[in-house]
């Protein structure tokens, strides 16, 4: 009969309830913190966008991060801030789902800080309610929310691409290997900022005086029907301004470009955007010379006659 040779018994551990005895190993965090953008439901099932439609929401994202970047570095001492956080995209688009990361490698405290302040307006939106207050008295205790009508116009681009494609677009910001923030922009989102977008009032015959630039051909967001051309006023009071112009008016206005003028018009008031006045009329802004017209306006006022401007204007403050 044939020697049956027994099989030794095993001593150690096979390769595989090894591994599962030893602890992975925590992921390491990115060097720099990332805000991602994916964008999941309707044509993102298919793992796969319109190449255009991706690259505008991207660029509509750098925009706001600029935009908010430079107040942020204006606040924190920076004589002239810029908005560049050295954006850099991390691996491209992430396979299993439309993705894209981006990393903040310049200026990383101020990105981070931008980066918050998107969210939390994208976040404002997706959960906005009109005020009802209980009481009529109470109405006016409501403080108002205001919106950066600079990131509501990017955002508005966003909502048209997001329209098309039946889209949700969800954006997270993961710094320092904390919590990672996150804001969705979906139908709601679009919805409310489709409605904060709408004219509040007009008022007719309204003169605005401030420097001229941005001349453009393409109309700005909800404009696309209007005929003409458009431009943006920085105005004396600090405010923005955006004119529309009739297409007769080219040749004119470009020879205003980048100086002090003043525009005429009728103004149409946004809940959510800058004020869009058309350009009735408009000039250059002469520089006022307010000692000469007070020199040949005092006369018609016998008590003001041997009074200087400097002496009326401190009794005035006085």
């Amino acid at each position: 009969m044939p020697d049956i040779k027994s099989t030794p018994p095993r001593t150690g551990r096979t390769k595989t309830e090894y591994r599962s005895r030893v602890p992975k190993k925590a992921a390491r965090p990115h060097p720099h913190p990332i805000f991602s953008i994916r964008f999941t439901e309707g044509l993102a099932t298919r793992n796969r966008l319109p190449l255009d439609h991706v690259i505008r929401v991207l660029t509509e994202i750098k925009g706001m991060l600029e935009t908010v970047g430079k107040q942020v570095q204006r606040s924190r001492g920076a004589a002239e801030p810029t908005g560049d956080f050295g954006l850099e995209l991390v691996g491209g688009f992430q396979k299993g789902s439309v993705k894209a990361a981006l990393a903040i490698t310049k200026d990383v405290d101020a990105g981070v800080i931008a980066a918050g302040f998107v969210l939390d307006a994208i976040t404002r939106l997706g959960t906005f309610k009109s005020a009802r207050p209980a009481k009529a008295e109470r109405a006016d205790a409501q403080p108002p929310q205001t919106y950066d009508p600079r990131l509501m116009t990017r955002l508005g681009s966003i909502g048209k691409v997001q329209e098309i494609d039946k889209t949700r677009v969800e954006m997270a910001l993961r710094a320092n290997g904390g919590k990672p923030k996150r804001a969705v922009f979906d139908r709601r989102t679009s919805q409310v900022l489709n409605k904060m977008r709408e004219p509040n009032f007009a008022i007719e015959g309204i003169t605005v005086y401030g420097k001229l630039r941005d001349l453009h051909d393409r109309a700005t967001e909800g404009e696309e029907d209007k005929k003409g051309f458009f431009g943006e006023l920085v105005g004396d009071d600090g405010n923005l301004w955006r004119i529309e112009f009739r297409a007769s008016d080219a040749a004119r206005a470009a020879t205003l470009f980048r100086k002090q003028v003043y525009i005429t018009g009728n103004v149409t008031y946004f809940k959510a955007l800058n004020p869009r006045i058309q350009a009735k009329d408009f000039g250059l802004d002469e520089e006022r010379d307010y000692a000469a017209a007070f020199d040949a306006m005092y006369g018609s006022s016998p008590e003001l006659a041997g009074t200087d401007l400097a002496t009326l204007i401190r009794e005035l403050e006085e």
